[in-house]
Order: C-alpha cells, then structure tokens, then sequence
C-alpha cells in the first residue's frame, strides 16, 4: 500500500518534471539568445522569491528583485527589453509571495501581476521601442524570404507554389501587423506564464522540504479585482482620444486587461458546464475546439462573461460559496 508521503514524492516530482518539460520546450522554440534564457532564469528566480517571502524575515523576498536590477544597472543592460522583462517578472513573483504569505482573497491577488501589466502598458513609450518593432520586423521578413527559398527548392506545380507562396505572405503581414500594434501584449502574458511557473515550481519544492504553501485558490473561484475595470477605461479612453503616443499605450493596455477578464470569463463557463453535467475532459476539449475553430470570437465572449460577472456575480463567490463548491445562480 502507497504512503501518503510517496504519493506526495511522486506528486511534486510529476509536477516538477512537467514544469521543466515546458521550459525546455520554449526554450528550443524560442530564437537563442537573451530572450530564450528568459524561459529557465524567471521562473528559477521567481520561484526562489516566492520562497524567500514566507520565511521568517519576508523582506528579504524583495532580495532578488533589487539584485536582478542591480545586476541590469551595472552590466548595462537596462535599455534591453528582455531585462525589463525579467524585472517585471522578478517583481511580479514577490508581490505574489506576500500574497501568498497573507493569504490574499483570490480577487486581489491579480494585483501581484501589476508590474507585468505595467510593462506591457508603458512598452511603446520606450526611447528605443520603434527599433526594437524595426528589428522584430525584419526577423520577420528574413523568416519570409527563408520559407519561399525553401519553397522555390520544393517540387511541385507552379499553382500550389503560387498559392502556397501567397498564404506565406499572409501569415507574415497578419504578424508584421501583430507586431507592430500589440507586440507588448504577447510579451505580457508570456511573463505573466512564466511568473505562474514559478508559482508552481515554488510549490513543488516546498513540498519537498515538507513545509507546503497554502493551497491556491481553485481556478473556478478566479476573480479579477474590481479596480482592474477602471485600467480597462483609461486604456479605451486612450485609444479614443486618437493621440500618436497615446494609442499604443492604450491598444495594449486595454487588450491586457480584457484577456485578464477572459480568464475570468473562462472559468463562469467551467462552472456553468460543470453544473450542468459537463465532465472536465470534455470541458477541455470544447475550449480546445472553439479555440482552433473561432479563437476571435471566444477571448471577446469570455471577456464579455467576465465582466458581467463582477456585477452579477454568477457563481454566488461574494455570498460565500456553499458547501459542495461554486455554485451557479
């Protein structure tokens, strides 16, 4: 018969091996350099802020933050983008560390993530943010001309080249465009991911030390703090008032914190399917499909859910849930 302590060995090593699979596996996808070194060095640091805030002297949580930006200010490397984005992580993950520590309600402990929000928000603003669109552009481009050489070298009819040239040309002006408008929004939610990784290899390794975190709040008791809706406002307003300088900031800042939302969204669903019959497997596969399927429309829709749902408060979570779990109104 297993021990209750071998299942939870086997548990955290599962976990730990999983956590490490996914680095590895950006890390490989991601062009070498300082931004694939970013997959294995935030969620290490990230993990050991978070365990240095629930020692007995939190404050020295805040240690490898200020040593990740003094390390940034004396190589000088504060002007790169992949160092700002390793503070933002850096921050990120003790903020959450003392949540953690004070047991935070699941409903601020969104703000944890509010340096990574930050960058995405002040990114455009940057002195050297037009070169850096510039370079990531011309990686694009070389990526273009490297796929139709390839294509030119393949044999096959001159119609399917043709089609298949043009559906390349497609996909670089859909990322060119991608790029040039909401690039800071895809480097916020790969931090905020990294940031999450770090929570959970935290968690793994306390466990093994035998002194475990407490448990997180379930993703189906997810909710976004009530002042994230005014971000949400400021980033609207800004894309509105049409200024040059403006209309970036608010594009990402605005796009940022509906996906927030749509998390939140995403989990009034589960709960909905789950009191209705749904198993977690098909859940699964039904936001797996959608996705592939019509991935527009379901972040719109979640975000849309989410909101409603700070004033409706579907699962009944400002009531207190009943007994069984989340409830559905």
């Amino acid at each position: 018969m297993t021990s209750t302590a071998e299942t939870i060995r086997r548990r955290t090593g599962a976990g730990l091996l999983g956590i490490l699979c996914l680095i590895l596996l950006g890390e490989l996808l991601t062009p070498q350099g300082p931004w694939a070194m970013l997959w294995p060095i935030v969620p290490v640091l990230g993990a050991a802020t978070l365990l240095l805030s629930q020692t007995q002297v939190p404050a020295i949580g805040w240690l490898v933050p200020v040593l990740t930006l003094a390390g940034l200010a004396i190589f000088g490397w504060t002007s790169e983008p992949w160092g700002w984005c390793l503070a933002a992580g850096s921050m990120a993950a003790a903020m959450l560390g003392f949540s953690e520590r004070e047991n935070t309600p699941a409903e601020k402990r969104a703000w944890a993530y509010l340096p990574v929000l930050t960058l995405a928000a002040l990114f455009p603003l940057a002195p050297n943010y037009a070169d850096f669109i510039a370079a990531v552009a011309g990686k694009l481009h070389a990526e273009e001309a490297r796929q139709l050489a390839m294509l030119d070298a393949t044999e096959m009819a001159a119609e399917q080249k043709v089609a298949a040239a043009q559906l390349v040309g497609s996909a670089i002006q859909f990322s060119l465009v991608l790029a040039q408008n909401v690039l800071p929004v895809f480097l916020f939610v790969w931090v905020a991911l990294l940031v999450h990784l770090a929570e959970r290899m935290a968690r793994r390794l306390a466990e093994l030390v035998k002194r475990p975190l407490p448990e997180p709040p379930a993703f189906e008791r997810l909710r976004m703090p009530d002042g994230l809706v005014w971000l949400l406002i400021v980033g609207l307003a800004l894309v509105t008032l049409r200024d040059p300088r403006g209309v970036p900031v608010g594009l990402n800042l605005s796009i940022a914190v509906g996906l927030a939302f749509a998390l939140q969204g995403l989990s009034v669903v589960k709960v909905f399917l789950v009191t209705h019959g749904m198993t977690p497997g098909l859940i699964a596969l039904l936001f797996l499909f959608t996705t592939l399927t019509m991935w527009p429309i379901l972040p719109l829709a979640c975000a849309g859910v989410g909101l409603m749902d700070l004033w409706l408060d579907f699962r009944r979570l400002e009531a207190g849930a009943p007994e069984g779990g989340v409830s559905w109104k």
